[in-house]
């Protein structure tokens, strides 16, 4: 024999008298009419108090409790009107219940994964892999747990909700242009300085920075001023011989008059003779400022990607002197 299913019938609806019908239905079930066997009448009874408890579980909020109970009363082994019902109230039920998404970020907005999350004491999760998490509607409390750190806050979750994100924020050090020092205490968070200090550079890392393999031409104004040096001396040397030249013509011209040079003549002579000799000198000036500078800041400048080229390259060397008694060239070159 077949129990019939009232018509119509809701527990929520009907109340005291579907509960009475199916508290009979399942004793019933026990005895004569559903079947004597006693695991079948234990059946029918675990469909008549979940269909009951899964609608107070609803009714209270407690969706996923009731997701739980609903599962037992949809069996083959309970009564077709049960099935159907508790078939229909399991598919509202999962359409309402919410879902979240936790996720953790630290100082600079990185995203964490190592973090653990509770919710309500309740452990949900040992790591964060941006999975959804189904919740009951309310309000919950929530910890973040990260590197001895715990973040805590209050949530409230809408029924219906699905994949709402919330997330903790962990305070935690930054040091952006990784010195040593974190942003916080670094008054040029931006730019590298000294360990322990401000973290601003001071004017030896400066130099340190200007002078490193990186800028290619760090050498470069010691070489400008060698370069100027060596033309200040190429200049002296010149014209040191030039006066000196003109000095002996001087001499040989007046020799030729026995010595009868008219004071104008002799005058012509000194004149042109100076003027040499002050470029010389000149030039020597030059010559010497720019070789001693040059090599000053040569040794205060470290080595670059550029001098090592320049130093195994080909080239030519000049070096002009000058004396009293004459001068000379010397040309060297390397190739």
């Amino acid at each position: 024999m077949l129990i019939a299913r009232p018509t119509p019938f809701s527990f929520h609806r009907c109340g005291a008298p579907a509960r009475a019908w199916l508290t009979a239905a399942a004793a019933l079930a026990g005895t004569h009419i559903l079947s004597p066997s006693d695991a079948l009448a234990q059946d029918v009874q675990a469909c008549v108090d979940t269909y009951e408890q899964a609608q107070v579980a609803r009714n209270s909020g407690q969706l996923l409790k009731a997701l739980d109970q609903l599962t037992v009363c949809v069996k083959d082994s309970c009564p077709e009107f049960v099935k159907v019902d508790c078939g229909q109230w399991l598919s509202e039920i999962k359409r309402e219940v919410p879902s979240t998404i936790f996720s953790a970020i630290d100082s600079a907005g990185e995203d964490l994964t190592a973090v653990r999350v509770t919710v309500d004491g309740k452990v949900v999760a040992e790591s964060l892999a941006g999975l959804a998490v189904e919740m009951d509607p309310g309000q919950h409390e929530v910890s973040f747990e990260y590197d001895g750190k715990k973040v805590t806050k209050s949530i409230i979750v809408r029924q219906g909700e699905k994949n709402r994100v919330f997330r903790g924020e962990f305070e935690t050090s930054v040091d952006s242009d990784g010195d040593g020092v974190n942003d916080e205490a670094d008054l040029c968070p931006d730019t590298p300085g000294a360990l322990g200090a401000d973290g601003c550079p001071r004017k030896l890392d400066l130099l340190a920075e200007s002078s490193s393999p990186a800028t290619g031409g760090s050498r470069l104004p010691a070489y400008i001023l060698w370069g100027v040096g060596g033309a200040g001396l190429a200049t002296f040397g010149v014209f040191g011989l030039l006066g000196r030249s003109q000095e002996d013509k001087a001499i040989e011209e007046c020799a030729k008059k026995n010595s009868m040079c008219s004071e104008q003549t002799k005058q012509d002579y000194l004149d042109e003779i100076d003027q040499k000799l002050l470029i010389a000198s000149i030039g020597l000036g030059v010559g010497a400022t720019g070789a001693v500078v040059g090599t000053v800041l040569f040794f205060l400048s470290g080595p670059s990607h550029a001098d090592k080229a320049a130093a195994s390259s080909p080239g030519l060397n000049l070096d002009v002197a000058g004396g009293p008694q004459g001068g000379f060239v010397n040309l060297q070159g390397s190739f």
